[in-house]
């Protein structure tokens, strides 16, 4: 029996390197995407308008290679660019609707 030891290192994951391409205010946003931020809130906190926020996250996704926010918010994570997480009350002012 041979086993064998792997001497190259793990390959770094493709989506947590695309994020040296993101330009200062793409990472901001992002921050704010991992944060759990709705556009609307993104653009309140950045003091912008929410078509300016559409377009920064459309290229934050695209740097990324992925294809939902959500995505693009797990890596966001994973970098340790959450700063602290939305409240409730917060994603209500997003039109996020609530089902009973």
């Amino acid at each position: 029996m041979t086993i064998g030891v792997p001497l190259d290192p793990p390959a770094p994951d493709l989506a947590l390197s695309a994020l040296t391409t993101l330009n200062r205010r793409e990472r901001e946003v992002l921050t704010l995407l991992a944060a759990g931020k709705c556009n609307k809130a993104i653009a309140e906190h950045l003091g912008v308008a929410e078509s300016t926020v559409k377009f920064h996250v459309a290229g934050v996704l695209k740097k990324l290679g992925v294809s939902m926010r959500s995505e693009a918010a797990v890596i966001g994570v994973r970098a340790g660019l959450m700063t602290e997480p939305t409240s409730s009350s917060q994603a209500g002012r997003c039109g996020v609707r609530r089902w009973r």
